[in-house]
């Protein structure tokens, strides 16, 4: 009985402790839980031009802090549409921002708008520093009014032209700077340009080399004058780009066509008034002619100016053009640097062939290619063939060489012995060897080895194998093997004459005995 009053005491005791404070916070609630805010909404998309207008959109409001906040739908039901479609009034309920049980937050902003606006719409505020929202709106807030422009934004090109032969001299800035105006002459912003690709640069015993000619910037801006925080459509914009710093050795210039920016920088260094040409040629009857070659031009400090390829497509020639005169290696407007260039001529290594390059830059370079490879010509006829003694004439063999090679100084040897000329004619279609009819009897039955050998250190090599025609029949007078047959003759009567005589005294007795 006793726990049981006990229990009912420490009830009644808590409804009488949480009653005053639910009062409390209830009055907070009732008294400040809301905040009804007043304010304009301007649309400036050329009057829903678009037709993607929303009907309504979320809006949130902010405390001072920027931390607390709190959303609202905006729309018809609780703004003036109709009087002006392009103006809405309106009065939105916010709920209030509670600091504490008994504080509200008593400054206040509007916050960007969320993704309920279309994407051709961008949004602006106090606190996103114009920057964009998810959506594409743009919303400010300011004297009671929330302005929603429409994205009238565009991207204009600002593109880096650099006529300096691929930075040949290796002075061309690695970054530029510019300031962008319009034309009220008030800034709009700073502009940084550089190569960012990695196919912009290349890599060099001292570091990396930018070397593409072109550098590309894309900026978002407005194609109209912005006055007030609003876009004026009846004018234009007009952007004036200057750059920030001049660079030595170039001359700048500016072409403007339409949207698209060209900031063009010619190097201005002295060039030579004459070409540098280059011609290839090939040693004659060359046992193995290349596919092509690759010439270089450099200057005497060993800076590479260009590389070519010379083929029979272009005559194994090229005429090198548009050179500078002065080998700057360094600050143009420094003219105690200045000294002029000597161009030399150099081609890419390869282990068969040798390179011989004469000449100069004013009456241009010959280079004279070597084959040095191994030298190796196949038989076109004869090879590994079977002679047959007295039934065939000359012995052909026919090599993929030109008769030129062998005409003036080549040999001929089977199994490593020199061939006497006399036993051999030769002529061309390409190279004909003709071994006499005599000379291949003369050798012996079985295989031999022919090697031919011609003046560019070329050889060619084959077996051939030496026969007796099977299908003779050879009659020769031996007297030693006559007299053995007479021999044997006489031997075989006597033996004949003897044996008749036995057979009559046989015959003789047994007539006697009877």
């Amino acid at each position: 009985m006793k726990k049981n009053i006990l229990i009912l005491f420490s009830f009644i005791m808590l409804l009488l402790f949480i009653s005053p404070v639910n009062a409390a916070l209830r009055k907070s609630v009732e008294l400040d839980g809301y905040f009804d805010a007043k304010f304009k909404v301007e649309w400036y998309d050329f009057e829903n031009a678009s037709g993607t207008r929303p009907d309504s959109f979320e809006l949130a409001l902010v405390g001072e802090t920027n931390r607390n906040q709190t959303k609202a739908i905006v729309s018809k039901d609780n703004c003036d549409t109709e009087t002006n479609p392009n103006v809405w009034d309106c009065e939105v309920r916010f709920n209030a921002l509670m600091i504490s049980s008994s504080k509200i937050e008593t400054e206040y902003g509007f916050y960007a708008v969320s993704d309920w606006l279309p994407d051709n719409y961008f949004a602006r505020n106090d606190y996103s520093n114009y920057g964009y929202v998810e959506r594409g709106y743009e919303v400010l807030y300011n004297e009671g009014t929330i302005i929603i422009i429409a994205n009238v934004k565009r991207f204009y090109d600002f593109d880096v032209v650099f006529d300096d032969a691929d930075n040949r001299d290796g002075i061309r800035p690695w970054i530029l700077q510019y300031t962008l105006k319009n034309q009220d002459n008030s800034f709009v912003k700073s502009i940084e340009i550089k190569p960012t690709n990695t196919d912009s640069y290349i890599s060099t015993p001292d570091g990396y080399e930018y070397k593409t000619s072109n550098w590309k910037y894309s900026a978002n801006l407005y194609p109209y004058l912005i006055k007030d925080d609003k876009p004026d459509f009846s004018a234009p914009a007009e952007y004036s780009i200057t750059p920030n710093i001049s660079v030595k050795g170039y001359e700048y210039s500016l072409d403007i066509d339409d949207n698209i920016y060209s900031l063009n920088y010619k190097y201005n260094a002295k060039k030579l008034d004459y070409d540098i040409d280059v011609k290839v040629e090939l040693e004659d009857n060359i046992y193995k002619k290349p596919d092509d070659l690759a010439l270089t031009l450099y200057t005497e400090n060993d800076s590479n100016v260009k590389t070519v390829r010379v083929s029979d497509k272009n005559n194994w020639q090229y005429k090198f053009s548009d050179l500078y005169l002065n080998d700057l290696n360094l600050d143009p407007d420094n003219n105690s640097n200045v000294k002029e260039a000597i161009y030399k001529v150099k081609v890419k290594e390869n282990e068969d062939y040798d390179y011989e390059i004469t000449g100069n830059q004013v009456d241009g370079y010959k280079v004279l290619v070597k084959y040095t490879g191994d030298k190796i010509y196949k038989f076109i006829k004869g090879a590994n063939q079977t002679y047959i003694i007295e039934k065939d004439d000359n012995a052909l063999f026919q090599i993929d060489a030109p008769y030129s090679l062998f005409e003036n100084g080549g040999k001929v040897y089977i199994d490593d012995k020199l061939v006497d000329k006399n036993n051999y004619t030769s002529e061309s279609g390409s190279t004909i060897i003709k071994l006499s009819k005599d000379y291949m009897s003369s050798l012996s039955v079985g295989k031999h080895i022919l090697k031919v050998e011609f003046n560019n250190g070329g050889v060619a090599d084959t077996t051939f194998k030496i026969e007796k025609d099977s299908n003779k029949i050879n009659v020769s007078y031996n007297p030693n093997t006559y007299d053995g047959i007479k021999k044997y003759i006489f031997i075989l009567g006597i033996s004949l004459i003897g044996i008749i005589l036995i057979c009559i005294i046989i015959n003789k007795r047994r007539r006697y005995e009877k």
